[in-house]
């Protein structure tokens, strides 16, 4: 199989091979840190669609995502981008998480160095994920530069690891190294990411998960175990958090005001 770049030839973000027999890799290549933004969200789509039509529902196969660049898998939102780029929310972002999570074959993560923010987002809403082991954290640092974290946003994280571990991650912004994400549910294994251990240690876990597709169930079966995920990762429940944030602030505003009378 050539490489296919999408969301084209021309301005790639991601690029979709097929290293092994059924195995199915999309490299993110969106500059020095592989930003979340519209084009990039698309071609992750149009390559999930692309593998649908070469390996469909009933087919032996799996995806493997990883980042062309050694230090980061994904730095996250271009926040600019997305807080300006209408539908940027509701017609990439969330379906892009989405389309992962309930995707009808095994999705492993190669996080070859950094996940952070929304870049640990889409790592989570795969159903494995292999870690450098010593290189590259894993965080959700908003707490750190101030943006609020939507409800499907934070289903990403509650949905895999333990409370204790949510409030370290969301309320500290903690940065988990390679043996902390494994220990805590972030991630299954630390591989050595000497002579591109990551991305190999990724392919033989898809190879060896690539089975369980053939009876045409897989995607089903992640729809009901990750009901609750699914059901977060629209824009219905974005602006609904939005409205919840937004009167916490008017109600801190509102008793600002009356303290000030007193």
């Amino acid at each position: 199989m050539q490489p296919i770049k999408f969301p084209n030839e021309q301005d790639a973000k991601v690029i979709l091979t097929q290293p092994e027999e059924g195995i199915f890799l999309i490299t993110f290549c969106n500059g020095e840190d592989n930003r979340l933004v519209t084009d990039f969200c698309q071609g992750v789509l149009s390559a999930l669609d692309k593998i649908e039509q070469l390996c469909p529902v009933g087919s032996v196969g799996a995806v493997v995502t990883t980042g062309s660049v050694a230090k980061f898998y994904s730095n996250g939102l271009d926040l600019d981008h997305a807080g300006n780029t209408e539908g940027f929310w509701e017609r990439s972002f969330y379906p892009m998480l989405h389309r992962l999570a309930s995707y009808h074959l095994p999705c492993v993560a190669a996080i070859n160095g950094h996940a952070f923010a929304g870049g640990a987002m889409m790592a989570l809403c795969h159903d494995y994920r292999i870690t450098n082991a010593s290189k590259g954290f894993m965080s959700l640092n908003e707490v750190h530069f101030g943006a609020p974290l939507m409800t499907g946003m934070m289903a990403c994280v509650r949905h895999r690891v333990s409370p204790a571990a949510v409030r370290k991650c969301v309320l500290e912004g903690h940065r988990f190294a390679g043996a902390e994400q494994v220990k805590l549910g972030f991630a299954d294994q630390a591989a050595d990411p000497a002579d591109n251990g990551v991305l190999k240690a990724a392919i033989k876990e898809a190879q060896r998960l690539s089975q369980f597709s053939k009876t045409g169930v897989y995607g089903k079966l992640k729809l009901e175990m990750n009901a609750a995920l699914l059901a977060t990762l629209n824009i219905q429940s974005h602006n609904a958090c939005v409205e919840r944030m937004a009167k916490y602030d008017d109600d801190r505003d509102a008793f600002q005001e009356s303290k000030a009378k007193l």
